[in-house]
């Protein structure tokens, strides 16, 4: 495959979303994350985004220790938002979260439908419902209204299917404005997409809905295997172009378990690593010693055995030494390891970093070259200004190796 991906700018995008589209009648699959819904400017209005449904859930407690509790789980969080989520259904339940989501997507309705009501765990799902039909009550930003009209006016083009992982009602409500047809699928657990068919653009919620369905959030919700609903996606995106906007992912929800080798120290042979992986990783059920009589492929097909039921992300780092240079392949032993790994089929990932190139065939395997540094970015800087801890930046540079200093000052 390709060392080097290649980025095109947005006049690339906008012709292959226009012409291109035209050209080879490939259909359009959109799928849509909250940025999309999001607030244009503080106090407008629209589905607050992440952090200002953290501040709701900090609303919900009163007594300093269980708020205090929840400072500290957030501040060591890598996601804030499905941190905040995993305390609140610890010392709430799943209907307080889902009444959270309802008065956020509560606050993309215009004010004068809004009045001074906010939805609760009490407000039912028919009311809920009298609002989804309501759709001049609902402000929409430009970006969703423009997906209506797309939808609603080429259908064949832009509205077959739109994925979402958003809770609200919007893209829904912007389709029928331009007088299209829509109908919906909400999923919160697994299912079939075809569970569900009618005329019209098929909006598919695949984290569940503000109404009559629980939400996901939190790391477990989200990382819950969905057989169904990937085959269903793969059906769907079938001879079609995704277009993905607005959308960070969880990357913290794909993976379950994350490990990290450091693999820097030649002299260290790669199955060892392997098998300290594997005794660590099967909880001392097997021991080091037994696996010191197996072969490469032996010990692979274990770890795979141990780590089948669980996402996991290896990250080898550094295994310049671990490279064939003359065949720009993994020798023998990460070879063979990577070959049993990838015969699995495993939910998990393997990421190797190295300085040579390193080249696999196959749909399985992608190679990519991170650029560094250019040669003008090295440069030194002549607009430090602001000093750090009353010493200059300049000085505080020179204490660092030059690689550092280099890099820091491409970013200051």
């Amino acid at each position: 495959m390709d060392s080097h991906e290649t980025y095109y700018d947005p006049e690339a995008l906008y012709d292959r979303l226009t012409d291109g589209v035209l050209r080879e009648a490939r259909p359009i699959v959109f799928l849509f994350g909250s940025a999309i819904t999001a607030p244009l400017s503080a106090n407008g209005l629209g589905v607050p985004g992440t952090s200002q449904i953290v501040d709701l859930i900090r609303a919900e407690f009163s007594t300093h220790d269980a708020l205090n509790g929840l400072e500290q789980a957030l501040r060591g969080a890598a996601n804030q938002y499905q941190e905040a989520f995993h305390y609140l259904l610890g010392r709430r339940s799943q209907e307080v979260a889902n009444e959270i989501i309802k008065r956020s997507v509560w606050r993309a309705r215009k004010p004068v439908s809004q009045q001074t009501y906010i939805p609760s765990v009490t407000t039912d799902d028919q009311a809920c419902q009298t609002l989804d039909s309501d759709i001049d009550g609902w402000y929409l930003s430009p970006a969703v209204e423009a997906v209506g009209k797309l939808a609603a006016y080429y259908p064949d083009h832009f509205g077959k299917q739109i994925l979402t992982t958003n809770f609200d009602p919007l893209l829904e409500v912007a389709i029928q404005r331009q007088g299209g047809r829509q109908f919906r699928t909400v999923l919160q657990r697994d299912g079939y997409l075809s569970q569900t068919t009618a005329e019209g653009c098929h909006v598919v919620h695949l984290h569940g809905y503000w109404h009559g369905a629980d939400t996901l959030h939190t790391v477990r919700q989200l990382a819950q295997d969905r057989p169904r609903l990937k085959h269903s996606l793969s059906q769907i995106l079938k001879d079609k172009t995704l277009l993905v906007c607005g959308y960070g992912g969880w990357e913290q929800g794909l993976f379950n378990k994350f490990v990290w080798v450091d693999c820097k120290e030649e002299s260290e042979r790669f199955e060892n690593r392997l098998i300290s992986i594997l005794v660590r990783e099967s909880k001392g059920t097997v021991s080091g010693n037994d696996l010191s009589h197996l072969n490469i492929v032996a010990i692979s097909e274990q770890l795979v055995r141990v780590i089948s039921s669980t996402k996991y992300l290896f990250v080898f780092d550094n295994i310049d030494h671990y490279v064939d240079l003359e065949n720009n392949v993994l020798v023998a032993n990460a070879d063979a390891f990577l070959r049993v790994f990838l015969a699995a089929g495993l939910l998990s990932r393997v990421i190797f970093t190295c300085r040579p190139s390193v080249q696999y065939s196959g749909p399985d395997t992608l190679s990519l070259r991170l650029e560094g540094l250019s040669v003008s970015a090295t440069g030194p800087r002549t607009d430090i200004k602001k000093p750090l801890n009353g010493v200059s930046e300049e000085r505080n540079l020179k204490r660092k190796p030059m690689w550092i200093r280099n890099s820091i000052r491409n970013t200051i």
